[in-house]
């Protein structure tokens, strides 16, 4: 009984093997893999700045700029090529100050101010749905018989602010340094979204220790 199971099993494995290099492609026998991201063309530059105005005061800012497009989504959304890329920024940028006292009773705190700008973006959801007729035995192609706008909605720009004060605390021995930090996100409590489409975070008060290890000296 055993060695008929067998035999079966593998005439069966054989029959599949055979039926499986009778399926040239093109046959019209295929498995669609959607990629939810697509192939992308993606350009842009980047930017930064500093200057020291003083010994006291630092200022700086950066801004980029990305052009990120769809080239290929296969079966999933043929119509996205051309489209922006959902959940890329084109236009980001921010700006700071420092302000770090050398001498007098404040020396050993530091103040930063940081201003963030996003703008608007492609929601993050994927390519709007779109009516697709069957496709062709033999091509495995899709044909786009209609399809929403809702590609074109954007998630508005939006600008944060951040205020920190900060204070190095006595040297531990030669190696270590401490430091102590408050920092005040989103001052102003804006309401946003993410590049994510989700809701951003609210004003928010972060107390933090650092400890780092190497003596870095003192500015």
């Amino acid at each position: 009984m055993f060695v008929v199971e067998r035999d079966l099993q593998q005439a069966v494995q054989r029959a599949r093997e055979r039926r499986r290099r009778k399926r040239p492609p093109g046959s019209g026998v295929f498995v669609n893999t959607p990629r939810q991201d697509g192939n992308q063309l993606v350009r842009g530059w980047e930017a930064d700045v500093s200057y020291v105005i003083n010994n006291d005061v630092t200022i700086g800012g950066s801004f980029g700029r990305v052009d990120s497009k769809y080239t290929y989504f296969g079966s999933t959304a043929p119509e996205a090529i051309g489209r922006s890329v959902n959940g890329i920024s084109p236009e980001n940028g921010s700006a700071y100050i420092k302000y770090s006292p050398s001498s007098g009773v404040l020396k050993g705190l530091y103040f930063n101010a940081l201003v963030t700008y996003v703008s608007f973006h492609a929601d993050a959801k994927r390519p709007s749905p779109a009516t697709r007729s069957p496709s062709r035995p033999g091509t495995g192609k899709v044909t786009v018989t209609g399809h929403t706008d809702a590609w074109k909605l954007r998630l508005p720009s939006f600008t944060l602010w951040e205020f920190g004060v900060h204070y190095r605390l006595p040297r531990i021995n030669a190696h270590w340094d401490q430091e102590v930090s408050l920092n005040l996100k989103n001052a102003f409590d804006k309401y946003y979204l993410k590049t994510s489409a989700l809701r951003g975070d609210g004003r928010g008060i972060l107390l933090s220790y650092q400890l780092t290890h190497g003596g870095s000296p003192r500015f």
